[in-house]
């Protein structure tokens, strides 16, 4: 089945897929897993993926990609992974140490692209950190031809509550300006994020949020989540329309239709 029959046959709602990662799903690695995932990807048609880079689960993505055509877009940056390095590395070592894993040139394009930043680095800036650690994880993706990259939603609403519009602002711009793919934001909190965006003048490509029957972490409210919704031009990519397994998949697709939200993503292995 295309993604055009897919999408058709679902009421123009695309399917997309979590892929697990390995706290989840221990066994994600195996191959029997990856059989498993694949057969699933396969049922429903689904062509595009998110994942959050463990390099354990490095060759069982590639596989799904490779096999399938599974096109699979990075959420980034991984911060379990990052704040497990700075409590034994520090700060700064835990970004450094990610960078001597890089390919040379991937190395020396970052540093060149980052030389202005040096300073903010050092310093512990929070918005440089993060683009760096972005850019450093992005190379992971290249060969997994990812259409979008998404900002983890634990940063999205950390910047949200600090008020900081730069960093949204800034990765929004390394990800389309240099990168050339869509910049969106993840975040448990659309309702205030949608109209504080407007407020900034901040546009990513799109906004990944919790849409579901339930209201289920549509925060404010989700009356305030439907609402924004209306007033908002960015594009909205469905997260946890299933609730955990809670709510049947085409109760999940009907509220996005009835809300005009194009795309959904579920959780595999339910």
């Amino acid at each position: 089945m295309s993604r055009a029959e897919s999408r058709g046959a679902r009421g123009d709602v695309e399917i997309l897929a979590w892929l697990p990662q390995i706290q989840q799903d221990p066994d994600f690695p195996s191959p029997a897993r990856q059989a498993s995932y694949a057969g699933e990807l396969r049922q429903h048609g689904i062509r595009a993926a998110f994942w959050m880079h463990e390099p354990a689960a490095d060759g069982t993505v590639a596989a799904l990609h490779e096999r399938l055509g599974l096109a699979v877009n990075p959420v980034v940056p991984n911060m379990r992974a990052y704040l497990r390095d700075a409590s034994d590395y520090g700060v700064v070592g835990a970004v450094f140490r990610r960078f001597r894993r890089l390919r040379l040139a991937d190395q020396v394009r970052i540093a060149l692209h980052n030389v202005r930043r040096a300073p903010q680095v050092l310093a512990r800036d929070f918005s440089t950190g993060v683009l760096a650690m972005v850019e450093m994880e992005l190379p992971r993706f290249r060969r997994l031809a990812p259409a979008c990259v998404v900002l983890n939603a634990s940063v999205t609403d950390f910047a949200l509550i600090l008020d900081n519009h730069r960093l949204l602002r800034d990765f929004a711009r390394l990800v389309s300006r240099t990168h050339g793919l869509t910049a969106a934001l993840g975040t448990y909190n659309y309702g205030v994020l949608a109209e504080r965006l407007a407020a900034w003048g901040v546009r990513p490509g799109a906004i990944v949020a919790p849409f579901n029957p339930r209201g289920y972490l549509m925060n404010p409210s989700p009356e305030d989540c439907e609402r924004a919704l209306k007033e908002s031009d960015v594009e909205v990519i469905a997260s946890h329309i299933e609730v955990d397994g809670l709510i049947g998949r085409q109760e999940a697709l009907d509220y996005l239709r009835g809300l005009g939200i194009h795309r959904g993503i579920v959780e595999l292995g339910r």
